[in-house]
């Protein structure tokens, strides 16, 4: 399996203009697995339900003028009202955030621009109040679509405590946890791949955000974050794939949606 490699390394393979051959031989293997629709191999392994999709053939269009009236009204909000988030709604988010758009020619599109179209992210859900989902954690497999179940035991308790700071996050629906499979970027673009990572992660988050609006439901975006706590929480490999960034999910109050016009 890919692992990461010295600095040294990356220098050597991808900055030297006589190892070219080698660099676009190994540019065509981490393309080839940006198209797998294998599970990844820690999410096999623990695997205890797959969950499909409820038949949603595509991201909801929008109006003309939609995206600009969906950029004036996203507020980060962390006041939700308990109320349960529809399964349609859960993977309509995670269909518009990281999953598959177009097929082009057997290249397989997502739905954020990724450098190369390497698509590292991995996109992971803590379930708290979802219809039709049993809490716990799950995989988000976009190429099915479906979710994998890989944890069922109680977290919702504790989550809170995951945070750099103290946040008030009553009533959540779920959490949307971004993790990054690092050699993919990284083995072609060195150490300048760090920043691709987030720069994806952030094309991404501004997907779910902005999603998260569209449906009626609030979102805040989290940055502040025990790392190497959420990596055991969710069974990552730290040499390998690491949690980028965070998301918390919920419905809004009664009031909320009547001064939005909800």
């Amino acid at each position: 399996s890919l692992a990461l490699l010295p600095t040294r390394f990356f220098d050597t393979l991808f900055c030297r203009r006589q190892e070219r051959v080698a660099g676009d031989a190994l540019g065509r293997e981490l393309t080839a697995r940006a198209n797998r629709p294998d599970l990844p191999a820690t999410v096999a392994a623990r695997s205890l339900q797959v969950v499909p999709a409820p038949g949603i053939e595509s991201i909801p269009r929008l109006e003309q003028g939609a995206l600009e009236q969906l950029l004036a009204r996203r507020r980060t909000t962390r006041t939700f009202s308990s109320a349960p988030v529809s399964r349609e709604q859960l993977f309509r988010l995670l269909q518009g955030t990281v999953g598959v758009v177009r097929d082009s020619q057997g290249k397989l599109f997502r739905s954020y621009p990724s450098a190369g179209a390497l698509y590292p992210l991995r996109a992971y859900v803590l379930a708290s109040q979802v219809q039709g989902l049993s809490p716990g954690i799950y995989y988000y497999h976009g190429f099915t679509p479906s979710l994998v179940k890989i944890r069922d035991d109680g977290f919702q308790e504790s989550v809170a405590e995951y945070f750099s700071h103290t946040q008030q996050l009553s009533g959540y629906a779920l959490v949307l946890a971004l993790a990054a499979e690092l050699p993919r970027t990284l083995l072609k673009y060195g150490n300048r791949g760090y920043r691709y990572l987030m720069m994806d992660a952030g094309h991404a988050m501004q997907n779910f955000l902005l999603l998260s609006e569209s449906l009626g439901l609030n979102a805040v975006p989290i940055g502040g974050f025990r790392e190497k706590t959420w990596n055991q929480l969710l069974g990552l490999e730290e040499r390998t794939e690491t949690l980028v960034y965070l998301a918390v999910c919920g419905t809004r109050k009664p009031e909320e949606e009547k001064a939005s016009g909800g």
